[in-house]
């Protein structure tokens, strides 16, 4: 299902930019703490898009009965989603 796809490529494309900018906050935590403010909120943002995407893939997939398929690409997101939080938790740290 070609929608399904693309909703996955957006899913992977927000949560890059999640990881790029959640490292970014730490980095420049100590140094230049409101850029790395702008940083953080801009992870979360993105986080935040690509669990909405999530919720929608999932209901596709349900519609239509692709359960091994979301599996696989559930599995993978949620593991990305999981490592960017660590992330931003060590921000608030």
């Amino acid at each position: 299902m070609t929608e399904l796809k693309e909703v996955f490529m957006d899913i992977r494309k927000e949560l890059r930019g999640a990881d790029k900018y959640a490292h970014e906050a730490v980095k420049h935590k100590a140094e230049y703490p409101a850029l790395a403010d702008v940083y953080h909120r801009i992870a979360s943002d993105k986080l935040t898009h690509s669990e909405m995407l999530h919720k929608q893939a999932h209901e596709m997939a349900m519609k239509h009965h692709l359960e091994p398929m979301w599996d696989i690409e559930d599995w993978i997101t949620t593991h990305d989603m999981d490592e960017i939080k660590k992330c931003m938790e060590n921000y608030r740290k």
